[in-house]
């Protein structure tokens, strides 16, 4: 199996919530105090190349990145439900 490669420090769910109807969103760049010159994919933003592989043992792994990975599709699940039902259940809320 290969290794992810693309680590998102923002989950892509998230940016996604912020796109317009095609899925695009303007990006403001503050070290350079300017909003980027064409708009962006949320696959494309936020992420650092390999930020969460690891050496074990002398082979890269990306166990994090995979665990990340997991925790962001629940998340992105239970957002979905918030945002389509106006409503939030117990279990969602300490989510």
């Amino acid at each position: 199996m290969e290794l992810s490669r693309r680590h998102h420090y923002i989950p892509k769910f998230l940016i996604k919530n912020f796109a317009d109807e095609r899925k695009l969103l303007w990006v403001y760049n503050k070290k350079e105090k300017r909003i980027l010159k064409t708009q962006q994919s949320p696959k494309s933003i936020f992420f650092e190349w390999d930020r969460n592989l690891f050496d074990v043992n002398g082979e890269l792994v990306d166990n994090i990145e995979k665990m990340y990975g997991e925790v962001d599709n629940l998340l992105a699940r239970t957002l979905e439900n918030i945002i389509t039902t106006h409503n939030m259940t117990g279990r969602e809320l300490t989510l």
